[in-house]
């Protein structure tokens, strides 16, 4: 038996004595990308930046097994010809569940493209309720599923989503609760060594919602430990600002079907919106890449930069909810600050506030008794608020996944809510910020099909 290749879940391992040191170096070269902290290093002209490896690989490689993820069959099945092959995974009495809902076509679709294989990647913009689509997957196959999450907010409102529309109590890992039931929702961060035994063999569906966090290494070793045999992501974007975008597809497979922003407009899901740039006169002597932390400090700490931000959100925010998005969580507590000091019921929402907090927040926000929300990168992913029709970007970035999940925070439907409109700030007296400002506008017209605007 120890001369076989054994199925374990997120891993097919391979005897290591059934290869030869040629094919292992061949197979990690297939299996790996630019190493991120290389490149980062590089890029600050870090003089230790030769002793970080170049390159990182998605294959592990121990004393008597290779490990290869789950998502890349062609890698490792050419390397199994002629071995016996043991399945370790457990497997389980499939009892489907009546949704409690109605699926629209295009959701119907992409569930069928998705459930018709055992891995796989489902890219769905914000709108298309993929809350929706997680739950209903599950409903459909009926079979033991943990649903893995990286935020608190998140795993609760699916948590209670599994309970309204299946009709089944639904487990909690994480926040202090540690409760197992046949459909478990689980923070990664609360999965231990200890945890990650315990419940590896109780799965035979595992979901990763926000999916390209499955490049991570604490998710990749979770995901390889796992003894599931049906592994799926679900994000509304796929493509990581650091390159590792191919690991999510080594340990959840490609993408099966990608929803469109036409198929949600068609079907009165999201609307197009305005997207209007709007230049600064912030201004910073910028020579090279070592000048770049200095520049986002005196950018957080610039009084006229931020009177403009306030002035636009009263200008353009007047009876709607607004989101101004940031990078530093001192500098969102005193721009709310400022913001109440005009007037204005606005608050910071960060990973600092405590759980009860920021769900206190959120249903404010829902119910109407908040007009600006102040965030970092809590409000990139995960934050469901229909109201929310105002977004305006005031920090550094020119990833497209981030941008289009920034967007698509104020693209939901909602009656209150009048077209919804994006203020982007242009620092035109700083070349790297300047570039980067060019780029988010031509992702803006590539994503939304549409022509930006200038103030």
């Amino acid at each position: 038996m120890s001369g076989a290749v054994r199925i374990r879940g997120g891993v097919v391992a391979v005897p290591i004595a059934a290869l030869t040191p040629d094919q292992i170096r061949e197979d990690a070269a297939r299996l790996s990308v630019a190493n991120p902290a290389r490149v980062q290093a590089d890029r600050r002209a870090d003089p230790r930046a030769f002793a970080i490896p170049a390159r990182v690989s998605s294959l592990v490689v121990e004393d008597d097994h290779v490990l290869y993820p789950i998502g890349a069959p062609g890698v490792c099945r050419p390397r199994c010809m002629g071995l016996r092959v043991v399945d370790d995974r457990p497997t389980f009495a499939a009892k489907p569940l009546p949704y409690r809902g109605e699926l629209l076509t295009f959701q119907r679709k992409a569930l069928d493209a998705l459930l018709s294989n055992t891995t796989g990647v489902l890219v769905a913009p914000c709108g298309s309720g993929k809350g929706e689509k997680i739950v209903a997957a599950i409903g459909e196959l009926g079979l033991p599923t943990l649903v893995l999450c990286m935020q608190m907010d998140q795993a609760v409102e699916l948590r209670s989503r599994v309970t309204s529309r299946l009709g089944v109590p639904c487990g909690l890992i994480g926040g202090g609760e540690r409760q197992v039931e046949r459909i478990t929702v689980a923070l990664v961060q609360a999965l231990d060594d200890k945890a990650i035994a315990e419940i590896a063999p109780l799965f035979e569906v595992v979901i990763v919602d926000e999916a390209h966090h499955a490049a991570a290494e604490s998710y990749r070793r979770l995901l390889s430990r796992l003894g599931a045999r049906r592994f799926y992501g679900f994000t509304a974007t796929i493509d990581r600002v650091d390159g590792l975008t191919a690991f999510v597809h080594h340990h959840l497979g490609p993408v099966r079907y990608a929803v469109t922003r036409a198929q949600l407009v068609e079907a009165g899901r999201s609307v197009t919106p305005r997207y209007v740039q709007v230049e600064t006169a912030f201004a910073f002597e910028y020579a090279d890449r070592r000048d770049w932390a200095p520049l986002l400090d005196a950018l957080a700490e610039d009084v006229a930069r931020d009177e403009q931000i306030v002035e636009l959100v009263l200008e353009h925010g007047a009876g709607e909810l607004s989101a101004v998005l940031l990078g530093r969580v001192e500098h969102a507590e005193r721009l709310a600050d400022r913001l109440r000091g005009r007037g204005l019921r606005a608050v910071a929402l960060t990973g600092q506030k405590k759980k009860a907090e920021r769900a206190q927040i959120l249903t404010d926000a829902r119910e109407g008794r908040l007009d600006v929300i102040v965030g970092t990168q809590l409000l990139d992913e995960g934050i469901d608020v229909a109201r929310l029709s105002r977004v305006v970007l005031a920090w550094p970035s020119k990833a497209e996944g981030r941008l289009i999940q920034r967007i698509g925070r104020a693209l939901r439907m909602h009656e209150t809510k009048a077209a919804p409109l994006v203020l982007d700030l242009v620092d035109v007296n700083v070349g790297p910020l300047k570039w980067q400002a060019r780029a988010r506008r031509a992702a803006f017209e590539r994503n939304f099909a549409a022509i930006s605007e200038a103030a």
